[in-house]
């Protein structure tokens, strides 16, 4: 499993230097990273960038607005700069219709996704896991419906969810090509790896993903330090 980091982890830094950041993230020892966002950059440029620091583009965040409106480009953009995987990162509905709304929206996308060359996957939060619809969780729910859609799952936030994230990632080893390896202390606080309250030597013990992706949504210090941290961590934990 090669090791990635969501570089929405450090949008705060991206957005003041962006080159600076990302080459300060290659400096850590990342192999890759997961694009929330192109600040502006042609796919040539993030492409060249890339290669000028031996990154790899393990894939991105793209919103469903945007998948939906057009989801051609931004499978074009993908491709350019050396990637297929795309995740929705993020959607809420207030209740079951609502969820069965987006599920039929989400199928259309769906459909498109293989056409384009994307593997499409869903990324989810708490609220994809104390929701329901028909009795199950939301996040199964969808799973279910969309065979073809794959998982991004974010073990820190199934875990708050009240979910087991092992147990997601052995029911769904086949479609979670990329994993979102997460930490966090009661609040939800984000924390870095190996300082929170996620078990995460089970959630390594059981995943399959082509790629580990550290993420922290928010820092109580240096984010950059953090992320450092958890690399590190995470190594140590994968003998490499």
């Amino acid at each position: 499993m090669k090791v990635g980091l969501e570089l929405y982890s450090v949008r705060d830094a991206l957005a003041k230097d962006f080159e600076g950041t990302m080459t300060r993230v290659a400096e850590m020892g990342y192999e890759g990273v997961e694009f929330a966002g192109y600040y502006e950059r042609s796919p040539e440029d993030l492409r060249a960038l890339l290669d000028r620091l031996n990154l790899q583009p393990a894939g991105a965040h793209v919103s469903f607005e945007r998948l939906e409106t057009d989801f051609a480009r931004e499978a074009e953009f993908a491709r350019a700069v050396g990637f297929t995987y795309i995740a929705v990162p993020w959607w809420n509905a207030p209740d079951e219709d609502g969820w069965r709304a987006f599920s039929k929206r989400l199928g259309a996308v769906v459909e498109q996704a293989a056409g384009l060359g994307v593997t499409l996957s869903y990324h989810n939060h708490a609220h994809e896991l104390t929701g329901q619809v028909d009795g199950r969780p939301v996040l199964d729910f969808l799973l279910a419906e969309h065979p073809a859609l794959h998982a991004e799952f974010d073990v820190a936030w199934i875990d708050a969810g009240g979910g087991v994230p092992h147990d997601y990632l052995a029911c769904y080893a086949d479609r979670t090509p990329l994993l979102h390896i997460k930490d966090y202390r009661p609040g939800p606080v984000p924390v870095p790896l190996g300082t929170g309250e996620v078990d995460l030597p089970a959630c390594l013990e059981a995943a399959r993903a082509e790629w580990l992706v550290i993420e922290q949504d928010s820092s109580e210090g240096d984010m950059l330090a953090d992320v450092e941290r958890s690399l590190n961590w995470l190594r140590a934990h994968l003998n490499r």
